[in-house]
């Protein structure tokens, strides 16, 4: 069972992972998110956050002229996604998977978190997330034609989402 979180930059696709990591059990979670960082109200970082251990990492930070790596108009770590690739090939027994944001780095470029996308392939847990934005939704639907995707592109859009995946995984942590 694949589900893709569809929407906008700043649309809610993290904070609908957010809500599924605080209110399932931790032992049957597994993968990432990545929240922002907000200096009063202007966005200013990425943060990610390691499931089931919730360990946060700094990601990324609006670029600056001597940036190793950036994407956009973030300067992203490099060791960030060094240290994710390495969390993902540890053993765990979770029964869902969540990859927040897979995006053109991955897909097209076959750098950034490619360990995600081998997860899912090969689906080894019952359930996983990816959330990505609508320009990719073709590309991700004709890899995954199983895929239920759900736009969240708005606040009832999210909370409709959240219902909807909490529904689907309550027969998972049983």
């Amino acid at each position: 069972m694949i589900f893709g979180l569809t929407g906008e930059k700043g649309s809610g696709k993290t904070w609908v992972c957010e809500q599924l990591a605080a209110r399932l059990p931790k032992k049957n979670l597994f993968g990432f998110y990545s929240p922002a960082v907000f200096e009063d109200t202007v966005k200013t970082g990425i943060e990610l956050v390691l499931l089931p251990q919730g360990r946060r990492l700094p990601f990324a930070r609006l670029a600056y002229p001597d940036c190793e790596l950036r994407i956009g108009r973030w300067c992203m770590r490099p060791e960030a996604f060094a240290e994710v690739e390495l969390h993902l090939q540890q053993p765990n027994e979770a029964s869902l998977f969540i990859a927040d944001e897979l995006g053109p780095y991955e897909l097209e470029e076959g750098k950034g978190w490619v360990g995600a996308l081998g997860l899912i392939d090969t689906a080894r847990f019952p359930a996983s997330i990816l959330t990505f934005r609508p320009g990719l939704r073709s590309l991700l639907q004709a890899r995954w034609p199983e895929m239920k995707v759900l736009d969240v592109s708005n606040r009832a859009a999210q909370a409709q989402a959240l219902d909807a995946l909490l529904t689907a995984f309550s027969g998972l942590f049983q």
